[in-house]
């Protein structure tokens, strides 16, 4: 096992890693061995953990991705054809990037919103999505959020503090490009649906700031994919609506 030290000396030599990032590991790593060493060490953890510039390629075929869209959903012809025809321009672009250049990507993120009634498949079909594309991908409920922190986390020098959902996902599916799924759009709160709107703008969301990590360290969200989810399209709100490619999903599909 390497050291906390090793480990950092490493981040230090990898090109991917965001000199904000250095800047803040440094920052606190004297912190680390003191009375209150805990802490700091754990939000020297988060950072070293989160896959910064660690994009996973998309090497599936538009041909092997539509067979394998039939071979875990039967019927839903309609919705696995739009989404088919989403990614196609995605799959292209993937087949054009220059591998040694992957902790400079941007933009080769998407959105989606998956509309029906409970049971048609939205959730499953996000599933499938991502794992015929050959990325990780991680759930979210939005229903349950009540403050902007259950988005973006608490700042860690709040006792038991840690960050928020995105920042974890990524964490866990460890690259930069994976899928969160985002259930029960239309549940969610006023209050978050600002925060929401920074994680799908393109033009926006290379500068995500999660409150643990803290406000000098901008996460690069524009690569990850996000499908939300939603029962009825009536609920959610207009601007997410805006946001993303709608997909209708019902029992006739």
């Amino acid at each position: 096992m390497k050291t906390l030290g090793e480990r950092i000396e490493e981040a230090r030599s990898n090109p991917a890693f965001p000199a904000e990032v250095m800047e803040l590991i440094d920052k606190n790593k004297m912190n680390a061995k003191g009375q209150s060493g805990a802490k700091y060490s754990e939000l020297i953890e988060t950072l070293l953990a989160v896959p910064w510039g660690n994009i996973k390629r998309i090497d599936v075929t538009l041909e092997e991705f539509e067979q394998g869209l039939n071979r875990s959903h039967y019927g839903l012809a309609r919705p696995k054809e739009i989404v088919a025809d989403f990614f196609a321009n995605l799959i292209w672009r993937y087949k054009n990037l220059n591998p040694d250049q992957q902790h400079s990507w941007q933009r080769m993120g998407s959105a989606l919103l998956f509309v029906g009634p409970p049971g048609v498949g939205k959730t499953s079909l996000a599933i499938s999505i991502a794992e015929n594309l050959g990325i990780p991908y991680h759930k979210i409920s939005l229903g349950g959020m009540r403050d902007e922190a259950d988005i973006r986390g608490y700042g860690f020098t709040y006792e038991g503090s840690k960050p928020g959902p995105i920042v974890q996902g990524l964490i866990k599916m460890n690259v930069m490009n994976g899928m969160f799924i985002l259930d029960e759009a239309d549940k969610t709160e006023q209050f978050a649906i600002a925060t929401l709107l920074e994680i799908l703008d393109p033009e926006q969301n290379h500068v995500f700031h999660d409150k643990y990590t803290q406000t000098t360290v901008d996460i690069d969200l524009s690569n990850a994919h996000f499908v939300l989810t939603a029962n009825s399209l009536e609920n959610v709100p207009a601007p997410l609506i805006d946001r993303c490619q709608v997909v209708i999903l019902d029992r006739y599909s």
